[in-house]
């Protein structure tokens, strides 16, 4: 049997989660002490946009997005984000890595640090896909405007 473990901050008013809030801050800076483990957060254009819990022996970039289900077929792998809070600061610095030159072994992978934040950004269009998107949608109109045309006439 499995235990679970209930949001305590659930129970109390509205009133008193607002005074209760900075214990929940302190509860997640000091998860690891408790027992818990600190979460990595990966989003943008991967399959499954999730949190991930960072092991004791670490994680790595290619790791995450392996448990992510891996990028979509229109994410720009050349600039991954990683969001990482600095040292006694509320800022965060933004490390950009290539995905790619990992994957071919021109880079070495990056360790996570626990509550860092990636994001995989969508790829920009290249010229041949705007031409594309544009014969289409003059093709739609064209098609649109005839057949709109046919409704009106009668033929008897």
């Amino acid at each position: 049997k499995r235990h679970r473990r209930r949001n305590v901050f659930r129970c109390f008013s509205r009133f008193q989660r607002q005074i209760l809030s900075p214990l929940r801050l302190i509860h997640k800076k000091n998860a690891d002490l408790w027992g818990g483990s600190a979460q990595v957060y990966i989003f943008g254009e991967v399959r499954q946009p999730t949190s991930l819990s960072l092991k004791s022996d670490g994680e790595t970039l290619t790791g995450a997005i392996a448990k992510a289900s891996g990028v979509n077929p229109n994410a720009d792998i050349k600039e991954i984000k990683i969001y990482r809070k600095k040292a006694n600061s509320l800022e965060k610095e933004i490390i950009t890595v290539n995905y790619k030159d990992i994957k071919l072994g021109k880079q070495k992978d990056i360790p996570l640090e626990p509550y860092d934040e990636i994001e995989v950004g969508k790829a920009k269009k290249k010229l041949w896909e705007y031409v594309l998107e544009y014969a289409i949608g003059a093709g739609k109109g064209a098609l649109s405007s005839t057949a709109s045309g046919v409704g009106y006439r009668i033929l008897y």
